[in-house]
């Protein structure tokens, strides 16, 4: 029995590690680890619950298995003065480390023991996910027998939340050096490169339904005085409500871009005469800037 136990494990350590090295989405990511541990590993239900940094509640994110509405019924948090947040979730996330019920029906940390009984699981175990030091969430498991998880089996499934947290890691920084490629940090707007390659479909789709497009240039004038004077934060503090105030007076079919220190581009698409260019230039655009 201990053989099969852990080939079963081996099985799911296996299938989740190929997952990691081909899978570069944290959603998807998560959707093949669900699916592994409860086709593979032999468990009732597999899922993913994400912390939502601003509530502190843990939200299923992804599933795999005999759900029947388990998940939505439960309220749980990170926090110990919420009644959700003083169970096992709770405890694992803030302390970092797995935490294993091998005895729902008698085990009296559980906020939800009742409803897990009920949803037909007798065990299951809590695995923090870390981004860098920091909780994101937690991977589910549970079985339906209870005493599933041996001392071997806790001590895998805790290096297999490890592997899961590195890839984690790698996804978030591979997603920060794309944003960095192609978006602006001061402003969130596309920066020169996404700007280029937008205005070339765009040219593109406009020479196909026989529209324009119209480029604006905006260049703020005398704009190295407040640098010079009121020093960069300031600055920056101008180029963010500009950038905010454009994108919220243009369509958002229309692209906006910051391409330089003080110089943003507007594509405006489907122009069909001059004038709705010079209406868009005259009570949106100057409008929005001229405050």
């Amino acid at each position: 029995a201990d053989i099969i136990r852990l080939n079963r494990v081996y099985s799911v350590l296996s299938g989740i590690n190929s997952a990691i090295v081909r899978i570069k989405d944290r959603k998807a990511l998560f959707r093949e680890v669900c699916r592994i541990a409860v086709e593979d590993g032999g468990f009732g239900l597999a899922w993913v619950g994400l912390l939502d940094q601003r509530t502190l509640n843990i939200r299923p994110d992804t599933w795999m298995g005999d759900e029947q509405g388990f998940l939505r019924r439960m309220r749980l948090s990170v926090r110990e003065d919420a009644p959700g947040g003083r169970g096992v979730s709770g405890r694992a996330i803030r302390t970092r480390m797995p935490v294993v019920v091998n005895d729902v029906a008698n085990d009296e940390r559980l906020v939800h023991g009742e409803e897990t009984l009920r949803s037909g699981f007798g065990s299951f175990i809590v695995l923090p996910l870390l981004v860098g030091s920091e909780p994101i969430g937690a991977l589910y498991f549970y079985a339906a027998a209870a005493g599933f998880f041996d001392q071997e089996e806790v001590k895998l499934l805790t290096e297999l939340a490890g592997d899961i947290s590195f890839a984690l890691e790698y996804i978030e920084k591979e997603d920060r050096l794309n944003y960095l490629a192609y978006y602006d940090v001061l402003t969130g707007l596309p920066n020169r490169q996404l700007f280029n390659e937008r205005v070339s479909q765009s040219v593109h789709s406009a020479q196909h339904d026989n529209s324009r497009v119209a480029l604006v240039v905006l260049d703020l004038q005398r704009f190295a005085i407040i640098n010079d004077t009121l020093g960069r934060p300031a600055g920056d503090a101008v180029l963010r409500e500009v950038a905010a105030r454009l994108r919220h007076a243009l369509e958002e079919r229309h692209l906006l871009a910051r391409i330089g220190a003080d110089l943003f581009v507007i594509l405006l698409v489907d122009i069909r005469e001059a004038a709705g260019v010079a209406h868009i230039l005259e009570r949106e655009i100057m409008d929005a800037v001229s405050q």
